[in-house]
C-alpha cells in the first residue's frame, strides 16, 4: 500500500494527515490563514472595551441605548441554540431587580449612607457566583451562560455602588434583553 506524500509545512503533519486548522503548518506562515482563534481574540478584546464604558454613576446619552445593544448583540448574535437565552439571562436580570425592589425606602439622598443597601450589596454580587455557575452547568445546547455574560454582570455589578447606581443597572440590564432577540426553539 502506498504511503500518502509527506510535507513539513503547508498544513499537513509529517505522517502525511492534514492537520485541523490551527494546528501548526499553515496557520504561521504570511499568506495562510491567522491563527485560529485570533478573531475570537479581538471581539473578546472589543466587548471589554465596550464593558469599560459602563459608568452607572454617570451614565453617558447612548448607554441605555447604542451601548446596550452593542451588549445585546455580543451576547446573543443569533436565537439559535446555545448559551445567553434571553429567557436565561431574563432571571438574571429578575434576581437584580427583586434586590431593588425590597430596598425599603431610603430616608435621605439617593446616593447617599444607607445602612439597608450595604447590607444587601454583598448578595445583590452574589450574583457573580450563580453566574459562574450556570457558565459551567451543561444543557443540551452547552453551558447556560457564555463567559461574556459572566464579563457583563461582573462588570455591571462592580459599578454598583448605591440605590441610584443600582437602579441604572438594573435600566441597563433591561434595555440589553430588549436589545436581544427572542429565544426560538
Amino acid at each position: 500500500m502506498a504511503q500518502p506524500p509527506r510535507h513539513g509545512a503547508g498544513g499537513r503533519s509529517g505522517d502525511g494527515w492534514p492537520r485541523p486548522p490551527g494546528a501548526g503548518g499553515e496557520a504561521y506562515r504570511a499568506d495562510g490563514p491567522k491563527p485560529r482563534g485570533s478573531d475570537d481574540d479581538q471581539q473578546r478584546r472589543d466587548f471589554k472595551k465596550l464593558l469599560s464604558e459602563i459608568r452607572l454613576a454617570e451614565p453617558t446619552p447612548d448607554l441605555f441605548d447604542t451601548t446596550a445593544e452593542k451588549i445585546a448583540r455580543a451576547l446573543r448574535p443569533s436565537a439559535q441554540h446555545g448559551p445567553n437565552k434571553r429567557s436565561q439571562v431574563r432571571r438574571f436580570y429578575d434576581e437584580l431587580l427583586r434586590f431593588r425592589m425590597r430596598l425599603p425606602e431610603a430616608h435621605g439622598p439617593p446616593d447617599g449612607p444607607d445602612a439597608a443597601f450595604h447590607n444587601a450589596l454583598p448578595f445583590i454580587r452574589m450574583l457573580n457566583a450563580r453566574a459562574a455557575y450556570a457558565a459551567e452547568r451543561k444543557s443540551e445546547g452547552g453551558t447556560l451562560v457564555s463567559r461574556e455574560f459572566t464579563d457583563f454582570l461582573r462588570r455591571l455589578l462592580e459599578e454598583v455602588k448605591d440605590r441610584r447606581t443600582l437602579a441604572n443597572a438594573c435600566t441597563l440590564f433591561e434595555a440589553v434583553i430588549g436589545f436581544m432577540p427572542p429565544d426560538r426553539g
